[in-house]
């Protein structure tokens, strides 16, 4: 029986840890480079294993505590250990079933740089013929702030209307659309 103890304090254990510790899902990764290269591990979707901290603590929780009760009523190291089985695939399948649902319910905001392609927007800080400045554009729904520079190396005062053309890692690489309207300099 103490062995059917030791296995369930252990799962307990690594439950109560990996609740603890963190997220030991296949994370949904999105890099950002500076060399512009855009990846998506995993279709951004995150997903939970088999082999899951959680799923397998809840397995050896219940495949130790169904040990254990059955070893307290006297019945042999196979029943016991079936029995105990038998709870664990059921309490692993559930916490299986349950993180599957959790993590099936998280939303990702991130938004790729390279989707800002093509995106028109404002000037909100001077771009220099060879410096930064910043521009607002509406992305995804939002409104968003980027550094960007200017395509052909000119000067792009504030307020004027701008098209993204392409990316340099987090950077946009501006157009000039329209000049701003005189004594017009804020951003829309």
């Amino acid at each position: 029986m103490l062995i059917f103890l030791a296995l369930a304090f252990s799962g307990f254990v690594i439950l109560v840890a990996g609740a603890f510790m963190g997220h030991d899902h296949e994370h949904d990764a999105h890099f950002d480079h500076d060399a512009g290269h855009d990846h998506d591990a995993g279709h951004g979707e995150p997903t939970v294993s088999i082999f899951s901290l959680k799923v397998v603590g809840a397995f050896l929780m219940a495949f130790g505590c169904g040990g254990a009760g059955a070893r307290g009523y006297n019945w042999g190291f196979l029943e016991s250990s079936l029995i105990g089985l038998g709870l664990g695939f059921c309490l692993g399948g559930f916490m299986y079933l349950l993180l599957r649902m959790l993590y099936s319910q998280q939303s990702d905001s991130l938004v790729a740089t390279d989707q800002a392609v093509g995106a028109s927007g404002v000037v909100t800080v001077e771009i220099g013929p060879s410096s930064v400045g910043s521009v607002n554009i509406n992305l995804a729904g939002q409104s968003r702030t980027y550094l960007a520079r200017s395509a052909k190396g000119t000067s792009i005062p504030k307020g004027t209307e701008i098209t993204v053309v392409r990316t340099n890692g987090s950077e946009l690489v501006v157009e000039a659309v329209a000049a701003p309207a005189p004594g017009n300099n804020e951003p829309r």
